[in-house]
């Protein structure tokens, strides 16, 4: 209480980046969403709602809506899963990753959607997928982030956020 005055604050349920493991594709040397197509150039990105397409890029799922992404009523946001994979697999032309995000984020019982997010940790692809690996590494160095075998990933990531608390992930 400031004065005769209350000050209602709302503090935040985290306070570091939240890791988010995702899978992109490679579409002529640049990292894209597998299902919006959204460019990952490096960088902090940061989700937008896109009117007539949802999720999966399905026509007319998406609202347009002033509330920043990801909005509850919406499947706006930027998608990862909030754990790593069981096992890691390579469908070239898709890279398995880990980003981190911030601001406001929507918890799921397999993953999470946030509004800012920044890829930090790219997987390599298995040894005799040369010309793979190099690509992923070429990428990598061209965005500035690491690029490691996908058994390094989960410590990779940790370097740079925290999963998100089994508290807060729902029933």
């Amino acid at each position: 209480m400031i004065g005769d005055q209350t000050a209602e604050l709302q503090a935040p349920d985290l306070i570091v980046p939240i890791i988010g493991y995702r899978v992109w594709r490679i579409d002529r040397g640049t990292l894209r969403s597998r299902h919006s197509g959204m460019a990952w150039h490096g960088g902090r990105a940061e989700a937008a709602c896109v009117p007539r397409r949802g999720h999966f890029g399905r026509r007319g799922r998406g609202t347009q809506h002033l509330e920043s992404a990801p909005w509850a009523a919406c499947s706006c946001g930027i998608y990862a899963f909030s754990e790593p994979f069981p096992r890691w697999s390579f469908w070239w032309p898709t890279v398995p990753g880990v980003a981190v995000f911030w601001g406001r984020v929507e918890v799921h019982n397999s993953g999470i959607r946030g509004q800012y997010a920044q890829t930090v940790a790219l997987g390599l692809p298995p040894r005799p997928m040369l010309a793979e690996r190099r690509q992923v590494l070429k990428i990598g160095r061209r965005i500035g982030v690491q690029a490691v075998p996908v058994e390094d990933l989960e410590a990779e990531a940790m370097l740079h956020g925290a999963p998100v608390p089994r508290s807060l992930v729902p029933g």
